[in-house]
């Protein structure tokens, strides 16, 4: 499926250092429709244990997968201060991503409970559907499986999402 013009696109990326030792980096991309209701995982990236990347390598890797999007929104894991160094000499915009993970993970269960987020069933963001699938909620953060989960979190935390509809399905009584 072709993203409509129109849409918003946003993205998020944690940095990762790859590695026996560290955690893959990973990338995730999101259109959300002009009335702010529903949204798309369009494309990703999650690099794997046996590479080590930098901060430099994941932003090449990023520009790479962006194209010529233009984004309205651009999400980082600000603990890699040397890929907010590169990015900003190359022109991107990236801003701190909001880290609330309990927010975070109200909110894509929202998105998802009330059908406003899909994922495209294409290759590369199957690793994003194991990883939803897959993650214990007490799995401890520093071993858990999560860093598309996390990057997907930074890109729909940037989104004014608009609830009013859902609001609608309660019924209030006395």
């Amino acid at each position: 499926m072709d993203i409509p013009d129109g849409y918003f696109r946003y993205s998020g990326v944690d940095i990762g250092s790859g590695g026996q030792t560290g955690h893959p980096a990973a990338m995730c991309f999101l259109a959300v429709s002009p009335d702010l209701k529903k949204g798309f995982i369009y494309k990703g990236w999650r690099g794997n244990k046996l590479e080590i990347t930098t901060a430099d390598d994941v932003l090449t890797k990023y520009r790479e997968k962006k194209s010529y999007d233009n984004l309205h929104g651009e999400a980082y894991d600000s603990q890699s201060k040397d890929f907010h160094t590169f990015a900003d000499r190359s022109g991107e915009t990236f801003q701190k991503a909001d880290k609330d993970q309990e927010r975070g993970c109200q909110i894509i269960n929202m998105l998802f409970k009330n059908k406003m987020l899909f994922i495209f069933d294409i290759p590369e963001l199957q690793d994003l559907v194991d990883e939803l699938e897959t993650l214990s909620s007490q799995a401890k953060k520093q071993k858990a499986r999560d860093d598309f989960i996390d990057a997907m979190r930074f890109a729909v935390m940037l989104v004014p999402w608009d609830f009013s509809g859902i609001a609608m399905n309660f019924i209030i009584e006395p």
